[in-house]
């Protein structure tokens, strides 16, 4: 190695590569659901979208907006079935009732950012020190 060249160690290209990773997961990753997503959902994308086995049965005011979610889930779906449902969707998403049961059901949904960057971040970390590792072309 020439004098006055810094080297650059495997930890330093996964820590560099992790964070690089961790960033561009966060940004591609879905931000949670709205409201007006949530009740536009399909059923198989609803029940994957909340996360039921965290409802607690003693908290009465989180299962009761849960209730309030579905409930309202299922007049929309009538309501688009009589082409009623773009004025019941702007009806619920501005209903009082509503935003505050979202609001108590809306720790049920995933953080799918913090997911997906910690995921890729380590992912393209180890990916980039293993790749260094077993690459003949750096001097030892």
């Amino acid at each position: 190695m020439t004098r006055g060249v810094p080297a650059v160690t495997t930890c330093e290209i996964g820590v560099a590569s992790g964070l690089l990773g961790a960033g561009v997961g966060y940004i591609l990753a879905p931000r949670k659901f709205n409201l007006e997503q949530l009740l536009r959902q399909d059923s198989n994308e609803f029940n994957q979208s909340i996360r039921t086995k965290y409802l607690k049965p003693d908290n009465k005011e989180q299962n009761k907006a849960y209730q309030a979610i579905v409930k309202a889930r299922e007049n929309l779906t009538k309501a688009f079935e009589t082409n009623k449902g773009e004025a019941k969707l702007v009806e619920y998403t501005r209903k009082p009732e509503l935003i505050r049961a979202y609001k108590h059901i809306k720790r049920l949904i995933p953080h799918a950012r913090g997911q997906s960057a910690l995921f890729v971040g380590i992912l393209s970390g180890i990916g980039a020190a293993i790749i260094r590792i077993f690459s003949n072309k750096h001097e030892r």
